[in-house]
């Protein structure tokens, strides 16, 4: 469970900066209570080792309370690294990349779920939406370019590197594929998070096709032909 979040939405970071926190109170009991079993089968193996110089008894238990030991001090070992891991650090320096730290404070989170993305704010590709009426048209390696909502007047300009094969649903419940973008070479990169809209462009084809292909389209799917 996350206990705190130690970096604001979009703040520049460095590597090795604490980003936000995990819970301790569970492992921290769990360190505890290892460290006094570690503490309790120490002492057997000292009392068994110090009795079997007169007990022959004591000596067959040495090799038995030895590896109990050894087992304690590896379960105490264990719970001190994942203690030690309990603070998340930034791996590389960048933009810490989220919504709202409140929506994160005492969340139940999983191993591989995403809190934020630590990114370059200037390392940015296009991601595009193309509906499964139109994917077909779309092929890597095509010209696309992205007019800005906040800068409608000076498009950008890239190319198609990957059209996913599944498509996916969106938030506003249409069927599209997902497509990315790299930018033109000496194309000024824009900054992370801003949106508008992507034309793609695809091979020349006769204006009698192009006015026609969805109205035949259609047909098709209602004749069967």
């Amino acid at each position: 469970m996350i206990d705190r979040i130690r970096v604001k939405p979009n703040e520049t970071v460095s590597e090795g900066q604490p980003l936000f926190d995990l819970d301790a109170t569970m492992l921290s009991g769990k360190l505890e209570v290892a460290r006094q079993q570690q503490a309790t089968a120490e002492a057997e193996y000292r009392q068994a080792a110090q009795a079997m110089v007169f007990d022959p008894k004591a000596k067959a238990q040495i090799a038995i309370l030895a590896g109990r030991t050894e087992e304690k001090a590896a379960e105490t070992r264990l719970l001190e690294s994942q203690l030690a891991r309990i603070g998340v650090k930034s791996p590389k320096a960048g933009i810490a990349v989220f919504d709202d730290a409140s929506d994160w404070i005492g969340k139940p989170v999983v191993v591989g779920e995403k809190v934020m993305v630590v990114t370059d704010e200037t390392d940015t590709e296009i991601e595009a939406w193309a509906s499964a009426a139109d994917v077909g048209e779309v092929r890597p390696g095509g010209k696309l370019t992205l007019f800005l909502n906040t800068n409608p007047l000076s498009p950008v300009h890239a190319v198609v590197r990957t059209v996913a094969y599944d498509s996916t649903v969106r938030p506003d419940a249409s069927i599209a594929h997902r497509v990315r973008a790299t930018l033109a070479e000496g194309e000024a990169k824009p900054r992370l998070g801003l949106k508008g809209t992507a034309r793609i462009d695809g091979g020349t084809v006769p204006l009698v096709w192009w006015l026609f292909r969805r109205p035949l389209g259609t047909i098709r799917q209602f004749v069967g032909v």
